[in-house]
C-alpha cells in the first residue's frame, strides 16, 4: 500500500477545499438566480436585478474562475 506524503496530503486537502468551494458558490448563484428570475416575474424590479447579479457573479467565481481555471487545470495536472 503506498503511502502518503506531507506534500500529497496539502495537495488534496487544496483541490477538496477548491472543491467545496466550488460547489458552495456555484449553489448560491443558481438559488440567487432562481429568486431572482422569479422576484422579476413578479414585478419586483429592484431586487429581481440585483439578485440576478449577485447570482451570475457568484456563478462566474464558482464555475469558471475557481472550477475551470484552478481546480480542473491542478486535477489534470496531478493526474499527469
Amino acid at each position: 500500500m503506498p503511502e502518503l506524503s506531507p506534500e500529497s496530503l496539502v495537495e488534496l486537502f487544496t483541490v477538496a477545499v477548491e472543491l467545496v468551494a466550488m460547489v458552495l458558490l456555484s449553489t448560491l448563484g443558481l438559488l440567487a438566480e432562481r429568486a431572482g428570475f422569479a422576484a422579476l416575474a413578479s414585478g419586483f424590479e429592484p431586487v429581481s436585478l440585483w439578485l440576478v447579479g449577485v447570482g451570475a457573479v457568484a456563478l462566474y467565481a464558482g464555475v469558471y474562475m475557481i472550477g475551470y481555471q484552478r481546480l480542473l487545470g491542478r486535477v489534470l495536472t496531478t493526474a499527469a
